[in-house]
């Protein structure tokens, strides 16, 4: 925790990826939640973690990502619609940005201070492997709003990162930016 605490004070942003592996314990979670330089969180739901890994332990997030199924097993409600479950989390976790992506029904964004919903289609051509995706999309999205981007657009660039991700194989190609910029181009023409 000191050689974490002496990290922070050299970036002006934090990007946890939580996979719910015992390495970020509940106290260091609990630590990180508490510095005050941006801060986003990928904490993610997989078989070894199953029943034992909760976004809980963080809290004050400038941004949040969680996939639909992930969402749903969090608050424990199959049956309530996404943007309601969306605002409970974002409220239970004092979370300012919470993203939550919907595989082919592409993302939405809640920013809690305006109370609004932002809506993203997804991207991929072709869906290889969707492992990295989400660690693709807060990457960007959370420089994006870090940069005080408009919400929409900061979802749409995450949205073109994420889909460059499943377009390969696991983390083996990282998000090329030139790829990105053109895709993002050849978007708004």
């Amino acid at each position: 925790n000191s050689y974490l605490d002496d990290l922070i004070l050299e970036h002006d942003m934090i990007i946890v990826s939580d996979y719910g592996h015992g390495f970020i314990s509940r106290k260091t979670a609990k630590r990180i939640s508490k510095q005050t330089i941006y801060t986003t969180l990928n904490a993610q739901i997989n078989a070894a973690n199953i029943g034992y890994h909760t976004m809980n332990n963080y809290n004050d997030i400038d941004c949040a990502i969680i996939n639909e199924n992930e969402l749903r097993h969090e608050l424990r409600d199959r049956e309530t619609g996404v943007e309601l479950l969306m605002k409970k989390l974002a409220n239970s976790m004092r979370a300012r940005n919470l993203v939550v992506t919907r595989g082919s029904s592409g993302a939405t964004l809640y920013t809690s201070e305006s109370n609004k919903y932002h809506h993203c289609p997804a991207f991929a051509a072709k869906v290889v492997d969707k492992i990295g995706a989400g660690d693709a999309m807060l990457a960007l999205i959370s420089c994006s709003l870090k940069s005080g981007f408009d919400p929409d657009l900061s979802l749409f660039i995450g949205s073109l990162a994420a889909a460059q991700s499943v377009e390969t194989i696991g983390n083996s190609v990282p998000v090329d930016k030139l790829k990105l910029i053109k895709t993002f181009r050849h978007a708004l023409k």
